[in-house]
C-alpha cells in the first residue's frame, strides 16, 4: 500500500509533492516538485516569515495559498500541509491560472497584516485563526491553538464578554468602546465586530484600535505643529534682537570711551552693557532652537557624563540643598554617538529644574537603560528599535496636569526667575538627536523626565 502512495505521488503529472522535516529539509520530492522548484529546503521557497511560523508549529493540517519563486518566477500556489509521524507532507497546486486572484489575496492580506489596528480574526468555537502584527505590539501569546476567551479572560470585563457571546450569536456587529488591562496598563479601545458569512461558514474579525495612542499621536502633532510655528517667529524676533542689540552695544562702547571710570554714569552704562550682553545670550538661544545648533557627534560614554554633569551642578549652584543622589545604570558602560556639550546641555537643564522643585530637599535620581521602542505600542514620534533612555527622577512638588503639556514650550515658566528656555532648547537638541523627550509628574510626588537617544 505504502509503495502504491508514493507511486501515485511520484507520477502525479498535475501536482507537486515533497516531504520535510521540522527544520525544512527535504527528504522526499516528486518529478514535478523537482521541475517546480529545484530546492532542498522547504521554507526556502516561502517569503513570509509568519506562514514559515504556522507550519512550524502545526501538528495537524495547514492550507493556505502564497505567492512562491518557483522556476518559471513568482507564481501563485496553494499548499496544502499534513503532519503526521514527525514529517511534513506537503502538497502544492499550481494556481497560474488565478494569478489575479491569488495576487489580490496576497495585497489584501499584506495590508490586513500591517495596519496599525489591531485585528483578529476567529470561529465560532473562538479558535484564533489570523492576527496581525500589530497584535505582537500588544500580546506575547502564540498563536498555536489561541483561543479569544482565554485571551481576553483576565483583560475585559465580564460584561464585555457576555456582549460579545451575545452579539455572535445573533451575527450582530459591534462598534462599542472597551478597556483591555494589558501588561499592567489599562488601555482604551474602539470595538468594531464584524461577522464574515461564507455559505454555512462563520467567521468573525474583531478590530480593537487603541484610542490612546490616537490621542497621543494627535497631541504630538499639536506639539510639533506649535513648535514649528514658534520656530518661525523666534527666528524673526531673534534676527531683529541681534540688530537693534549690536547696535546698542556699540554705542554704549563709544560711550564707555567718552566717560571716565570715576564718573557716576560709567557704572551705569556698566550695567547696561551687561544687560545687553545677557540680552545677546538670549536671542542666541532663540536661534538655537528656530535653527538647531549644529552637531559634532562623537561615542561618548552616556553614564559618566550625566552623573559628572548631576555631581557639578549639585556641588555648584545647589550645593545647600539636602538633595541625596541615587544612580540606577542598567550597564557599567553604555555608549552613543551624540554631540557631548549638547547632551550636557540637556542634563543641565533637566537637573537644574529638578533641584529648583525640591527646595526643602529630597531625592535625585538619575539611570540608563536599553528599550525596545514599538511605535504602536510606546506612543512615541520617532522610529521603532532600540534606544537609551535617561532618566531624571525628582521627589519634588509635581507638575500640574494643566501645564504639563506647555513645559516645553518657549517662554512658559512658572518659576518667578527664568525665561522658559531651558526644556525648550534640550527638546529642539533631543529632536535633532533623532530623539525624543517624554516625561510623567504627580503633584507632590515628584517628576520623570526620560530621554531616549539612538545609540548612532
Amino acid at each position: 500500500m505504502k509503495n502504491l502512495i508514493l507511486n501515485f505521488i511520484e507520477k502525479n503529472p498535475r501536482e507537486a509533492f515533497c516531504i520535510f522535516e521540522d527544520d525544512g529539509k527535504i527528504i522526499y520530492s516528486n518529478d514535478l516538485f523537482k521541475a517546480f522548484f529545484g530546492k532542498s529546503n522547504f521554507f526556502e521557497l516561502i517569503s513570509e516569515i509568519d506562514i514559515k511560523e504556522k507550519i512550524k508549529n502545526t501538528k495537524d493540517i495547514f492550507e493556505y495559498l502564497t505567492i512562491i519563486n518557483s522556476i518559471n518566477g513568482d507564481n501563485p500556489f496553494f499548499i496544502s500541509i499534513i503532519y503526521y509521524d514527525n514529517k511534513y507532507f506537503a502538497k502544492l497546486m499550481d494556481f497560474s491560472n488565478h494569478k489575479e486572484i491569488a495576487f489580490e489575496l496576497r495585497r489584501f492580506k499584506k495590508i490586513a497584516f500591517d495596519m496599525p489596528i489591531m485585528i483578529i480574526i476567529f470561529d465560532r468555537e473562538y479558535n484564533i485563526s489570523f492576527v496581525n502584527k500589530i497584535f505582537f505590539s500588544y500580546f506575547d501569546e502564540k498563536l498555536d491553538n489561541l483561543n479569544l476567551m482565554s485571551l481576553l479572560s483576565d483583560k475585559v470585563s465580564q460584561d464585555f464578554i457576555i456582549n460579545l457571546k451575545k452579539h455572535i450569536e445573533k451575527e450582530k456587529d459591534i462598534d462599542n468602546r472597551v478597556i483591555l488591562q494589558i501588561k499592567n496598563k489599562s488601555i482604551l479601545f474602539l470595538v468594531n465586530l464584524i461577522t464574515i458569512k461564507e455559505g454555512e461558514v462563520l467567521n468573525y474579525a474583531l478590530i480593537l484600535k487603541d484610542l490612546a495612542f490616537e490621542e497621543k499621536v494627535a497631541e504630538e502633532m499639536t506639539k510639533m505643529s506649535k513648535f514649528e510655528s514658534l520656530k518661525f517667529i523666534t527666528d524673526g524676533v531673534s534676527h531683529d534682537l541681534n540688530n537693534v542689540l549690536a547696535s546698542l552695544i556699540g554705542n554704549i562702547s563709544l560711550a564707555k570711551l567718552l566717560i571716565k571710570p570715576t564718573s557716576k554714569a560709567y557704572s551705569f552704562i556698566e550695567e547696561a552693557e551687561n544687560a545687553c550682553s545677557r540680552a545677546k545670550d538670549l536671542s542666541l538661544k532663540l536661534l538655537s532652537i528656530s535653527k538647531g545648533l549644529p552637531m559634532m557627534k562623537k561615542e561618548i560614554d552616556i553614564n559618566k557624563l550625566i552623573f559628572e554633569t548631576t555631581n557639578f551642578i549639585l556641588r555648584g549652584k545647589f550645593f545647600n540643598l539636602n538633595i541625596k543622589l541615587i544612580t540606577e545604570f542598567e550597564k557599567e558602560n553604555f555608549k552613543i554617538f551624540a554631540d557631548e556639550g549638547q547632551i550636557i546641555q540637556v542634563v543641565d537643564n533637566i537637573v537644574t529644574n529638578a533641584c529648583q522643585a525640591m527646595p526643602d530637599g529630597g531625592e535625585l535620581t538619575i539611570g540608563t537603560k536599553e528599550v525596545e521602542i514599538v511605535e504602536n505600542r510606546n506612543y512615541f514620534p520617532i522610529k521603532s528599535g532600540k534606544y537609551l533612555c535617561i532618566y531624571i527622577k525628582d521627589t519634588g512638588k509635581g507638575i500640574s496636569p494643566l501645564i504639563i503639556s506647555k513645559i516645553f514650550d518657549p517662554y512658559f515658566t512658572t518659576k518667578e526667575e527664568g525665561n522658559g528656555i531651558g526644556l525648550s532648547i534640550s527638546f529642539s537638541i533631543i529632536r535633532n538627536h533623532k530623539g525624543y523627550i517624554d516625561v510623567i509628574s504627580q503633584i507632590g510626588v515628584g517628576s520623570t523626565f526620560f530621554i531616549y537617544l539612538p545609540f548612532d
